[in-house]
């Protein structure tokens, strides 16, 4: 049996790989949590977890420092096109997510540690 890999929704990005970001993340979740100091790892994990539905996750992160971007890596393309179409527009902290995809030399630019994962 064959299993096709998903399609992409109507106007995604022409060149999925298996990396995305979820800009605004950290912004919308911030209220729904308590106060933590490693708030960015709770967020992170929060959001694999979710992204976890749609293919297996090697790689997760949340950049204190952005404007509030969480970045997943998935093993396999499908994974991570699974998840786009699954997730953009649903609600997180009460507002609609955004999906990206991060061009795989840029994720492993930003997060050197995710290189083996993604070989």
């Amino acid at each position: 049996m064959t299993v096709s890999p998903p399609q992409l929704r109507a106007g995604a990005p022409a060149c999925p790989c298996p990396c995305l970001c979820l800009p605004a993340c950290i912004i919308n979740a911030l209220h729904l949590l308590p106060p933590l100091q490693d708030w960015d790892v709770a967020i992170a994990d929060n959001v694999a977890d979710e992204c976890a539905k749609y293919g297996a996750v090697v790689h997760r992160a949340c950049v204190k420092d952005s404007p509030g971007h969480v970045f997943v890596a998935f093993r396999e393309v499908a994974g991570a096109i699974a998840a786009r179409n699954a997730l953009v527009g649903q609600l997180f902290g009460g507002n609609p997510i955004g999906v990206d995809f991060v061009p795989l030399p840029d994720y492993i630019s930003r997060f050197p540690d995710a290189a083996a994962k993604l070989a």
